[in-house]
């Protein structure tokens, strides 16, 4: 019996000379695995080569596709930041409101209810899709700020139930507060407020009582609660003046008006016609002056604003 069963020949091409080479069988079977383990190698290693620049080239693409995406997500955030702002004066309004009823305040740390959520896995394993760009968006983020106001939003509502149902009780009350402005400010602007100021006329610092709101003349003038007028009339330096006795020991005053459509003993609603603005008395353009008292004292009208759009 032969010792090694297995020849192997080589032959060059051009030559006749052949060259054989003898092999045991337990070498040419290792031989042979190490040939098939090669080859196998390498074709995993090309197979896996270009397995990869095929999923790199899907995911340019679609992180290219994404980019369009990324523009509807920034429109999206742009339109919650408005309704972070509008929840903002909301609470700021629920204050207030709080403050005039007598409930106590819901204290800060009950509307941060939420803040710090978890983020959920498939959040986080998706940022990679999104393109290079330089408008970074942060997904967790994105997410816990939907999850936190629409938390807040929840409170909220229940928060004016119970606002809502304390109102009921005594309506006439709370119809009688000065809680909106005594003109339109998309027709005006508040040119000066509360406290001391420098003088138009004496061009030193003195005490400013109240708000005034330049506009053109004519532009009308509005209550800004319910009430009985008390004085209609020409009255110094405010020029056409008229006063509203509110009951509860709240009055308003607005000064400096060109015309005065109503008379003393009327009895006025919140948001009535009552006048327009001018400049007479002691002013320097067209404005309305404007004063809230309380129990015979000035008080800021910056207080009793429900709603805060001044300029």
């Amino acid at each position: 019996m032969t010792r090694n069963p297995y020849r192997i020949i080589v032959v060059k091409d051009g030559e006749e000379h052949i060259r054989q080479f003898s092999i045991g069988k337990l070498p040419f079977i290792l031989l042979f695995v190490f040939m098939i383990a090669s080859g196998t190698s390498i074709f995993l290693l090309f197979t896996d080569y270009y397995s990869h620049q095929e999923y790199q080239n899907k995911l340019v693409q679609l992180q290219t596709d994404n980019t369009q995406l990324i523009k509807k997500i920034e429109f999206q955030e742009e339109k919650i930041n408005q309704f972070v702002e509008r929840l903002d004066t909301i609470i700021s309004q629920d204050k207030v409101l709080r403050d005039l009823i007598k409930l106590p305040q819901i204290h800060d740390d009950i509307r941060k209810v939420g803040v710090g959520g978890s983020t959920s896995p498939e959040e986080s394993s998706l940022e990679y899709l999104l393109p290079d760009s330089n408008h970074q968006i942060d997904l967790k983020a994105f997410s816990r700020t939907i999850d936190y106001y629409n938390r807040l939003a929840n409170l909220e509502y229940m928060i004016y139930d119970e606002i809502l149902e304390t109102v009921k009780t005594d309506v006439k009350r709370y119809r009688s507060y000065p809680a909106v402005y005594p003109i339109n400010l998309n027709e005006a602007k508040i040119s000066s407020t509360y406290g001391y100021r420098r003088d138009p006329f004496k061009r030193r610092k003195q005490f400013h009582p109240g708000h005034d709101f330049s506009a053109d003349r004519g532009t009308h003038v509005l209550a800004t609660a319910d009430g009985v007028v008390k004085e209609s009339k020409y009255y110094g330096t405010f020029g056409n003046y008229i006063e509203i006795d509110h009951g509860y020991g709240i009055r308003t005053i607005y000064g400096h008006l060109s015309k005065r459509i109503v008379k003393k003993g009327d009895k006025i609603e919140r948001g009535e016609f009552i006048g327009t603005v001018g400049n007479t008395g002691r002013s320097t353009a067209p404005h309305v002056h404007y004063e809230v008292l309380y129990k015979n004292k000035n008080t800021d009208p910056a207080n009793y604003y429900f709603v805060d759009y001044l300029n």
